[in-house]
């Protein structure tokens, strides 16, 4: 039985039922697994979790100090590090835009297996890094609220739409907790006009992957990683149902990056770049009508 104990005085999570006070932290009893530890995500979120798990796991297809080496498509090898595992923080596979024989093994493959390893070895939940680029296609120009809703711009989103659709899959058929977080763009500080409206700091990153490793009201859900963030691309509500309560500011950067448009009309930036053949305005449409439909509630 996964049990989390502590809470959270530095993250503001509301304190889950099965959780207990304890030194005024939020922690985690039991083995979490870390995969992609070698990665750029897990080396800025780890010293926001280092103390928060009895049993923390490192492990990546890279040599990670202190971890162990493992490619996710190695079936027998990933069983042996989940064994004994009660939550996993996948954070592995192809972190950016490739051809498509890279996407599919590393995020395509590599993401099934890590979730069918972990539904053989017992895993009770799954924190999944998705990305803002499953829902790329959609306008910056008002919030976008709607999670379940995907419009990826790059087989790279294409691949995190999977990984989501795996989330719903394995919860509803096999009882697995799964929380999927579009993450914006994880850095330690705004570094463009963009990044004002996509940016999530390594804290608040780490706060949302505590609160998939135990909130008991999790069954499957998809929130966006971002932190209070200016000209905001999403609607992040849901999370902050949650208990999600950012602590780092993008208007702390305002002067910096200024005032002003956004800098791209899709929310994935340059990954949303339109092939030559495509028809700008189709699309911008087509986009518009899409997000209409959404605010109205409808799906049609």
């Amino acid at each position: 039985m996964f049990v989390a104990r502590a809470v959270d005085s530095s993250f503001g999570i509301p304190k889950p039922r099965n959780s207990v006070m304890s030194e005024g932290k939020l922690t985690a009893n039991g083995r979490i697994v870390m995969t992609g530890a070698a990665g750029a995500v897990a080396n800025m979120v780890r010293p926001y979790l280092r103390d928060k798990f009895d049993d923390l796991v490192l492990t990546d297809r890279h040599e990670v100090e202190n971890g162990i080496r493992c490619e996710l498509t190695d079936r027998t090898r990933l069983r042996t590090v989940l064994k004994g595992a009660e939550g996993v923080i996948h954070l592995g596979g192809q972190p950016v835009e490739a051809d498509w024989n890279t996407i599919r093994e590393c995020n395509f493959e590599g993401t099934h297996a890590l979730f069918e390893c972990a539904r053989l070895e017992g895993v009770e939940r799954i924190v999944f890094a998705s990305s803002n680029h499953a829902a790329g296609y959609f306008l910056s120009e008002r919030p976008f609220g709607n999670a379940d809703v995907f419009r990826p711009d790059s087989l790279y989103g294409v691949s995190k739409v999977f990984g989501e659709s795996l989330c719903m899959l394995y919860a509803d058929k096999y009882g697995l907790r799964t929380f999927a977080i579009r993450i914006g763009t994880a850095l330690p500080a705004p570094n463009d006009r963009r990044t004002l409206s996509t940016w999530v700091h390594p804290e608040d990153l780490a706060q949302l992957m505590m609160i998939g490793l135990t909130d008991d009201r999790i069954h499957a859900e998809i929130v966006y990683g971002v932190s209070d963030v200016l000209y905001p691309y999403f609607d992040n509500s849901r999370a902050k149902r949650f208990g999600y309560a950012p602590r780092r500011r993008a208007a702390d950067f305002l002067e910096k990056y200024g005032e002003g448009e956004a800098p791209f009309d899709f929310v994935g930036g340059t990954f949303a770049s339109l092939a030559d053949s495509a028809d700008k305005g189709r699309t911008l449409s087509a986009v518009s009508a899409a997000a209409n439909r959404s605010a109205d509630g409808r799906t049609d």
